[in-house]
């Protein structure tokens, strides 16, 4: 009978290239204690998910039954390893500085950086995948970003090493070794803090544009970052801003290259960049463990843990849990994983995780895009000697050449890149969509169904779902839905909210890139909001194709509407979206209830569809001052709005509303609602 799996068995030299038959083995034992309860393993989906986000589970890992030398804190702060209240309020302090925004405003210079690495590796005639591109990527970028000066870029190499190093777990070193890797983490920190400190004071007497000079003037309720908590914070984003990163990319081009079919589709269809990156992150996740400290008797799945335990979480292992992922171990790029746990979840969740996305999406994309017939040099493989931060430390392929970068852009890509980009930041307010985004009437949905004669059991399409708003009231009423959402977290907030539903299936993918089984067709399809995201030509073909004879388009959406009698703050707040600049951004005053512009032409123009009927709908919701910024913060144009004009625009909202009885506002809603019929022959016919 062979032995019950231990944690040890991953710090086996062995299975450091290939530590999934470990970790699937601890995963089907967990969770379970050794060390007399001191020392917990948690390897199921489920269960690391409901730790990641219980209020009883630390990150003040240094503080547990067996914290070692390396593990306790360092003297500067770093709100990774805090909790609530403080790691709140750090927290918020930073993201004030490393917005979703900012992110979406570096693609053109990541772009740019990358296609200059894989210039210089043309020219060399050899790709060493991590040295070449998959370090330097992430490192050049959190530097800029930082406003790190470019010179000093390889200064960072060692004593970021020294530090990622020390978050690889001790057991089993002897006392001396321990010791050995706490003082050089501590010479590391010292050297940065060095180095920061002294940047620190040069931003401060002369800010520049740049993240540090963010930081030290973002500022919360009267509070400020200390120096050491800039410090600490620099650290913390240059070491996680790259090291993590580094090993995504590498083991996402590992991956590909093992699985030349996959390569070679994402090469035929870049748009799947973004699904590669999240399937690497659930097939071979960079970090492999996420410590936690146990407190008040917290709940592992069915095991009760000692105060203090120390609680090894394995979100490497949960990637391949197959009770969540049917056939976890085979990597593929359409799979849709958005529920992995490679970037944690909950309060402590990756605040780089956008970046990191757009970085790892931007790389693969350019190197499926320009490298050619490459090939992995097998002998070559080697993994840096990190059990959690887990990744390849050299990466050797050869290839037939190296494309040259894309030339000039015309006027049509860059609007599809401003579209596409917009895209990207409307999906990182997922979370906050489904609570602040208006709900349609029901009589919206009672005419729906009653124009497309709609059956119960009948087979819906949806495009864009969203986090499942407009989907919820019609699974409610017993429809097939098929929803079709390109975000990744807008797609897994879609999974959650509609699970209740057998019938209601969500996919991670766009309208566009989307084939049914074969032989599927719907009775209807149609979209909430989304359909001005799809590009006319392509849509209603795609439609068409998709129905079956006899079948329906639907297209609707909320706008506000402003009657004679309608609430004047919403006139006064036109005016300060004139004096910030951002009247292209604020409500179109031309709008009153049931008079929305008809969209008969636009649909039966096509060609695809016929006997177009539009019924118009409005309704009233009153809204406090963060519930409308709330809802604010969900619209592309506000999302990308510039920092300053935003906070204008914010705090006039709330000084408004603060001087109203009552504090809130009315808003009027809109939607006109399109239904249409297929037509019985293709217009090319």
């Amino acid at each position: 009978m062979p032995r019950p799996p231990e944690f040890k068995d991953l710090t086996d030299p062995a299975a450091l290239a290939d530590p999934y038959p470990v970790l699937a083995r601890l995963r089907e034992a967990s969770p379970f204690a050794e060390s007399d309860g001191a020392f917990v393993v948690a390897g199921r989906h489920a269960d690391v998910s409901a730790v990641l986000r219980d209020p009883d589970a630390s990150s003040e890992r240094g503080t547990s039954l067996i914290a070692t030398q390396s593990a306790r804190p360092l003297e500067l702060p770093s709100f990774v390893t805090l909790d609530a209240p403080d790691h709140t309020r750090l927290r918020r302090l930073v993201s004030k500085a490393f917005t979703a925004r900012t992110v979406a405003r570096l693609e053109p210079r990541i772009r740019a950086v990358t296609d200059e690495l894989l210039d210089a590796a043309a020219a060399t005639g050899q790709l060493e995948v991590v040295s070449q591109l998959a370090y330097p990527l992430p490192v050049r970028i959190i530097c800029e970003l930082l406003g790190v000066p470019a010179d000093d870029y390889q200064r960072f190499a060692g004593w970021s090493g020294a530090l990622a190093h020390s978050l690889q777990p001790q057991f089993g070193l002897t006392e001396e070794e321990a010791e050995a890797s706490a003082r050089s983490a501590r010479a590391a920190a010292a050297e940065f803090a060095a180095y920061f400190r002294e940047l620190i004071a040069v931003r401060r007497a002369r800010l520049a544009t740049d993240l540090l000079s963010d930081m030290i003037t973002a500022e919360s309720d009267g509070d400020k970052l200390t120096e050491n908590e800039l410090v600490g914070t620099c650290i913390l984003l240059l070491v996680a801003g790259h090291e993590t990163t580094a090993g995504l990319i590498a083991n996402a081009i590992l991956a590909l290259l093992r699985h030349p079919g996959q390569l070679a589709l994402l090469g035929a269809d870049p748009g799947l960049a973004a699904g590669a990156v999240e399937e690497t992150l659930r097939y071979d996740a960079p970090v492999l463990m996420i410590p936690r400290t146990a407190r008040n008797g917290m709940r592992v799945g069915n095991l009760v843990t000692r105060d203090s335990a120390f609680v090894a979480l394995l979100p490497a292992a949960t990637g391949r849990d197959p009770d969540v992922f049917p056939n976890p171990d085979i990597f593929d790029i359409r799979r849709g994983a958005a529920n992995h746990l490679a970037f944690g979840a909950g309060p402590h969740s990756c605040l780089g995780a956008p970046l990191a996305r757009l970085e790892a999406r931007i790389a693969i994309e350019e190197f499926a895009a320009r490298v050619t017939a490459p090939e992995l040099d097998v002998g070559a493989l080697r993994y840096r000697p990190n059990l959690n931060l887990r990744s390849p430390d050299r990466l050797v392929l050869t290839f037939a050449g190296i494309t040259s970068a894309r030339g000039a852009e015309t006027a049509d890509d860059h609007a599809r890149a401003d579209r596409d980009r917009l895209k990207v930041t409307f999906d990182t307010v997922a979370d906050r969509y489904h609570q602040a985004r208006p709900a349609y009437p029901e009589q919206l949905y009672d005419a729906l169904i009653s124009l497309a004669g709609l059956r119960p059991g009948a087979r819906l399409l949806e495009v864009g779902c969203g986090t499942g708003k407009a989907t919820l009231p019609l699974a409610e009423r017993g429809f097939a839905i098929t929803c079709l959402e390109p975000g990744a977290h807008l797609a897994q907030a879609a999974r959650r909210n509609l699970a209740a539903f057998d019938d209601v299936h969500v996919v991670e993918q766009a309208f566009e890139r989307w084939e049914p089984p074969a032989g599927e067709r719907f009775d209807l399809v149609y979209a909430a909001t989304a359909w001005h995201w799809i590009d006319p030509a392509l849509g209603y073909q795609l439609a068409w194709r998709w129905l079956r004879p006899g079948g329906h388009l639907s297209v609707w959406g909320a706008v506000p509407v402003f009657p004679g009698d309608g609430d004047p703050f919403f006139r006064g707040l036109q005016e300060v979206y004139e004096e910030i600049g951002a009247a292209g951004q604020a409500d179109a005053w031309r709008f009153a209830p049931g008079e929305l512009p008809d969209i008969r032409s636009a649909i039966e123009g096509s060609g695809f569809f016929a006997g177009t009927v539009v019924r118009q709908f409005d309704w009233e919701i009153s809204y406090t001052a963060e519930e409308y910024i709330a809802l604010l913060d969900t619209f592309s144009s506000h999302i990308d709005m510039a920092d300053a004009q935003r906070d204008r625009l914010y705090g006039e909202i709330r000084r408004r509303l603060a001087a109203r009885p009552g504090g809130q506002a009315r808003r009027r809603w809109g939607a006109a609602l399109g239904v249409a019929r297929r037509a019985d022959t293709h217009p090319a016919s």
